[in-house]
Formats: structure tokens, sequence, C-alpha cells
């Protein structure tokens, strides 16, 4: 609960920056809030809004006033002072700028690379021997000289023979990877697999994890995505008169003899979520499921409608019906959603260079035309095991500009100082400083950047309010709702002896359902349910009979809706396309659901009711005050 409360807070009352000299609305303890932040926040999310009477302008501003009521609670508390409050909303712009923090034109040679390799799949076995990205010079050699060795074996012996034969585990991979595409793999590797013929076995390359060679076993057109629709039997199901494949072998023959594949879904699937829809799931490509034979099953199906026989997976046991075959994408299709991939791919180190570039050219970066050379007369073979000399006035002189920065010759001195360790084995210094200055600048024209998103871009502004508030809101109400609904074992105890009218069982019936395609084999289980000792799996023995058995409400899916629940067997109903026979052993009239039942439904009832009590102490503490005729001038711009 507390994080639907929360994204209804940042939904529903995304506050903005408060803009001087604007018309107030009203205010909460001298806090203003103008008409003109009101009529966004209530034009932006009105159509989400699902309850009417909230739509209504004076019910909107009471909510949104409580909303308001509720973060001046939370700052006089000091929420915004703790630390794990802190930390989250840092944690939160760090993932927000990312946006902001790139070049969002990727070249077109990319994107339409990244498309050939998406509508393209790849087979492949490779060899790894591991070393770190930052290894000695020795151990790269090493390691690099092993990955040689291991081709040459794999071509005296065979890749598959030297790929099991060298693992490890530890230092050296041999693994089979399957049929991969664009993204699944670091760019590199990608590229090495992809660009190697099938059944060669490509030159040594290195990623960060360190030296590879790649095997192409095949390559294939994307087998693009498909629709389908399933029928799930949990082998948790404890309503099952027998285990969970009996059950779905039954449904599976009700389906061989013409049953309605939604309807069985609908009435039996133990997948709640897609059973409401006739058992259908969003469409999916491959290896996008972690259920390798469910996905196999489905993409081996050629035609629409077709069905399955039972599989078996970790969830339990399913039955699949192809809905429908997805072709890939075009190119203008995916161009949007590959451009996003691509960012967030080790590809990226060919989009920072334009976008530091671009960096620098917005905040004007300006590097004194003699820099190069005189930083070269400082740095040298003796710089990194010699002290700096912090206060040489000459080090202190700027070095570049940008925005209304600077930076000091000193500044990129610490700089590579600190970086000793990474920089002490460079001979070619030209290539050093080229390098590091190039790496130093960036670093700070883009942190320059990062630190001044706020006023740069008014979106970034609005939404990195809008979670402040949210994150404080979510805070308030854990330390004054939440956590108090539930400890308060004595508070939730007094609500539920208060509202006990409130928990009660429907009618309930203890009995046998049977349910069955043919009427004839319908009036076959009323004969046998009629018996005295009636034999269950008679009735399972039926040809293309599903039996459940067990405590039913009165509205439960399998309960034809025309039925009278009363004891003994009762008449054969027609229910979702199938025959229905019902032997009620026993009736419970509505009763008491006792407090364990239904702790979790008293424990949300007890948070309603602690909120509303406590929003009435907050309007009685904090003084709010609205602005009638500015109300009126708002309600008659908003209704036009």
């Amino acid at each position: 609960m507390k994080k639907s409360i929360t994204a209804l807070f940042i939904i529903l009352f995304s506050a903005s920056l408060y803009a001087q000299n604007q018309e107030v609305l009203f205010t909460v303890e001298n806090n203003p809030t103008t008409n003109k932040e009101f009529k966004r926040v209530y034009n932006k999310n009105i159509d989400l809004v699902k309850d009417e009477k909230q739509k209504d302008i004076d019910e909107y501003l009471n909510l949104y006033i409580n909303y308001k009521l509720k973060l001046q609670e939370a700052i006089s508390m000091g929420l915004d002072k703790e630390p794990q409050y802190k930390r989250e909303l840092s944690s939160y712009r760090n993932q927000l700028a990312k946006k902001y923090l790139t070049d969002t034109q990727v070249s077109e040679k990319l994107l339409k690379e990244a498309y050939e390799r998406t509508i393209n799949e790849v087979n492949a076995n490779h060899i790894l021997v591991r070393v770190d990205e930052n290894a000695k010079p020795s151990d790269t050699l090493k390691a690099y000289t092993k990955i040689k060795e291991l081709k040459d074996q794999a071509l005296k012996e065979g890749f598959n023979i030297t790929m099991k034969s060298v693992h490890n585990g530890n230092t050296v991979f041999g693994e089979s990877l399957g049929y991969f595409n664009a993204f699944r793999m670091v760019y590199l590797f990608e590229s090495a697999a992809y660009n190697t013929p099938v059944g060669e076995i490509s030159e040594p390359f290195r990623t960060k994890f360190g030296y590879h060679i790649v095997n192409i076993i095949d390559k294939r057109k994307s087998r693009g995505e498909v629709t389908v629709a399933h029928i799930m039997i949990s082998d948790n199901n404890k309503t099952l008169t027998g285990t969970s494949k009996e059950r779905i072998d039954e449904l599976y023959k009700q389906l061989k003899e013409g049953s309605v594949f939604e309807d069985l879904a609908r009435q039996f699937s133990d997948d709640k979520n897609s059973a409401k829809k006739g058992g259908k799931l969003n469409r999916f490509g491959a290896g996008k499921l972690n259920a390798k034979k469910f996905e196999e099953t489905a993409f081996n199906l050629q035609e629409e409608g077709e069905i399955s026989k039972p599989i078996k997976t970790n969830f339990g046991w399913h039955i699949i019906k192809l809905l429908k075959k997805h072709d890939v994408p075009t190119f203008e299709e995916l161009k949007t959603e590959l451009n996003r991939k691509i960012t967030k791919d080790s590809r990226s180190k060919i989009i920072n260079a334009k976008f530091y570039k671009s960096l620098k050219n917005r905040y004007n970066f300006k590097l004194q035309p003699n820099a190069k050379g005189n930083i070269l007369k400082v740095v040298n073979k003796n710089f990194f095991n010699g002290s700096l000399d912090e206060n040489n006035k000459v080090y202190k002189e700027v070095m570049a500009t940008y925005a209304s920065e600077s930076i000091s010759y000193l500044d990129y001195y610490k700089y590579l100082k600190a970086r000793s360790r990474k920089f002490k084995n460079y001979t070619n210094f030209e290539n050093l400083v080229s390098e590091s200055l190039n790496t130093y600048t960036n670093q700070q024209v883009y942190s320059y950047h990062d630190g001044n998103l706020e006023n740069e871009f008014e979106d970034f502004a609005a939404i990195m309010q809008e979670y402040k508030e949210g994150l404080l809101l979510f805070e308030l109400m854990e330390k004054e709702i939440w956590k108090k609904s539930k400890t308060d074992t004595i508070g939730l105890k007094k609500y539920y002896d208060a509202n006990k009218s409130k928990y009660f069982w429907d009618k309930r019936v203890e009995a046998i359902v049977a349910t069955t395609k043919s009427k004839k084999e319908a009036k076959k289980i009323c004969k046998i349910l009629k018996e005295t000792n009636t034999d269950i799996q008679k009735i399972k023995d039926i040809k293309g009979v599903v039996v459940s058995e067990g405590m039913f409400e009165k509205n439960n899916r399998e309960i034809p809706s025309k039925a009278k629940l009363e004891k003994g067997v009762s008449k054969i109903f027609r229910h979702n396309s199938q025959y229905v026979v019902l032997d009620i052993k026993r009736i419970l009239p509505p009763s008491q659901k006792e407090f364990d039942e239904v702790k979790g439904n008293v424990i949300n009832d007890y948070q309603i009711q602690l909120e509303k009590n406590w929003l009435k102490n907050l309007r009685e503490k904090y003084s709010v005050v609205v602005n009638e005729e500015m109300l009126k001038k708002v309600k008659k711009e908003l209704t036009k």
C-alpha cells in the first residue's frame, strides 16, 4: 500500500517551483501556492483521476491543500535533513540526470548497424582469458599470449573440445552462448561475433573482461516476436483433487474435444493476471522470458490458433495457444528504442566524445593557446617521482576557462599526481598530456553541466521538485501512518471490534464441482454423484471432465451464477460454454470473519482512519488561507 500511495502523491500532486509575482490561490502557514501551479497540476492529472468526485475543483483543491499540509509537516519535522532522505534523493537525481548527460543525437551509422544486428541472430561459443582492465603490461601480455595459444589449440583440436578442456571458471572461461543479437553482449564482443564468418574463429580481441576468441556456429534471421495465451496449473493449487499434471491433461482433453481455450483459461488458469484476459500474455521475443521451454514451445507453434501439448516449467504446467506472430519491426519503427539502448550500451564511448565536444561549445570552453607547451615543461619523467610545488605562481595561472569557471595549471597537475600509479609508466609525454588533459577538462565541464541541470533545463527542475516532495511524503507517511497502523495491535483490535459488520464471509458451500463439454457426460456425472458413497475417481475417469472439490464462496468463478446453493446434487448448468454439476455437501451461511483472517484489510482500513484524524489535526496546527476571489477565477478558467 505504501508504494501505491507514494505513486499517487507523485502523480497527482506534482508541485512546481514557486515563481514570484504570480497570483496566490492559497497559503499553508504563509507558504503560497499560485493559481498557475494549481491549474497546471489539475490539468495534468485530471485524466488520471478515476474517482469522478475528485474531478470537482473544490474537492481537488481540498486534496491539494491536504498534500501541502503534509509537506509542511514533513519539513517542520526536519525529514528533509535526514541522511537517508538525502541519499535517496541524490540517487534518484543521478538516475534522472542520465538522459541530460549524453548526446541523444546518435549517428545514423550506429543506429543502422544496431538494427541489422537486431534482425539477425548469432549462435556462438567463446573462450575468455580473464585480465583486469587496468592490469600491468606484463599481465596483459601474459593474457594475450595465452589467448593466442588457445586459438592455435582450437584450430588443431576443434573449438568445442578446447573450450571444454580449458574452462576452469576462474581465469579461463569456455562457454556456449546460444543465439543472441544486438545489445546482449558488450559492444566489442558483439562486433567480433557479427564480423566473424560462420564456422570460423575470430582473432583475439579485448573487452573489459579480458581477451576473447569467438567461434561462430550459425547466423539466422531473427524470429521476431509472438503473442500467445496460456492456461497454467500451478503445483501449489490446493483445490485440485489430483496432481497439477492430471488437471492440465484433463483440460488438454477438453480442448481436443472442442472446448473454448479462453473459457477454460478464465475458469481454471492459475495465472490470475492473464486468466481474466482469456490467458493472453504480452508479446515477447527470443531470450525475453525466464522460461526457455515456454519460449521455444511458443515459437515452434506455426499457425494462429494452434495449441501446444502440455509442457512443464518452474511455474507449473502450461498449454499454449498461438495468437499472432509478429515480424521484426522496420528500422523507423525501432529507431527510438535503438537510440535509447545505444545510449546505455558500451557504444556510448563513441557518443560521449561528441557529447563532451558539444558541452565545451555550450559553455565556451577555451584552452590557453600555449597550454600544452607549458605543461610539457613540467610533466616529464621526474614529475611523478618528485613533490609538487603548490606555491609556484606560474602553476596558479589560468590554463582554461568555461562558463564562469576557470582551471589553473595547478588543478591539472594535482589531477595527474593523484593518478601517478596510472601514468608513471608512460614514456611518451606528449600522448600522456594530450589524453589526460582531454579527459580532465571533459570531466570538469561535465561536472559543471551536471551541477547546473536545474538551471539549464526547466523540465529537469520540475521533475526533481516532484520527487523531492514525493519522497518527503513517503517518509512522513511511514512515520505517521503506516508504521503506527502495523504496530498498534491494541488500536487495530479496537478498530476491528468497532467495525465488525464490514468483515463478513459471503455464503459458502463445501462441494464437488464437475465440469464437462458434453451434456451427455454431465448426466452421467449427476447419476454418479447421487450414489450413496460417491467415488470421485469414477467422475474423473469420464472423458473430458474437470473436477474440483473444497470450500467455495458464492461468487467463485467455477460456480454458475444461476446456481441455487442448496444441499445435494444440482441440476446441470450451462456455464462458460461448459456443463457444470454441483454436489453440495454443506452450506455455511454468511458469517463473521475472525480478526486473523482479515488482518490485512483491517490494517488498510485503520490506516485510512488514522490519516483522516491526522489531517484534521494538521488543519488545526497550520493556518490555511484560501483566496476566494482567486478561486472563482480559477474555476471559471478550468471550466471553459
